[in-house]
């Protein structure tokens, strides 16, 4: 909330949680309802100490156990190793060997490297990694997901 009055703002957007069954905080729900902006900042430290503190007391955790899907961050295509994709893992773990389908093309998972640059076997929700070993490059935006076997990556 920017500009005007941001009391009156909050307010409004409180009332129309409440309208959809999410009672605020200080209505006696539990829901969280901080006012930010996104021009100035304000109120940002505010939010990530609120999401981590839920995440605490939630313990919010990604299904590791499923198999690996998520979103195309940026791709690239390198002369030496072909396309070249970074993804975020949003669900399930991803492992080299993996075959995957991003975008029109598939591939089994060569090789995966982290922001650090290491190598990595496999990675579980919430990393971003680089992978090689697509057919060809995706788009950014473009989902990806493992599947159990090349004739089906085909046929998506």
């Amino acid at each position: 909330i920017s500009s005007g009055n941001t009391q009156q703002q909050t307010e409004r957007v409180k009332q129309g949680l409440s309208q959809n069954d999410l009672l605020p905080e200080e209505w006696g729900g539990d829901v969280v309802v901080l006012p930010i902006s996104a021009k100035t900042g304000e109120g940002v430290p505010e939010l990530v100490e609120s999401i981590l503190l839920l995440s605490d007391i939630h313990d919010y955790q990604g299904d590791a156990s499923v198999d690996a899907k998520g979103t195309i961050l940026e791709a690239n295509l390198d002369t030496t190793c072909g396309p070249v994709v970074t993804c975020l893992v949003q669900a399930g773990t991803l492992r080299v060997g993996d075959i995957v389908t991003a975008g029109v093309g598939y591939g089994r998972v060569k090789s995966m490297v982290d922001a650090s640059g290491a190598q990595q076997s496999e990675v579980g929700p919430s990393f971003a990694v680089q992978m090689v070993g697509l057919s060809s490059v995706p788009s950014a935006g473009d989902p990806f997901k493992v599947v159990d076997d090349e004739s089906k990556a085909r046929e998506m």
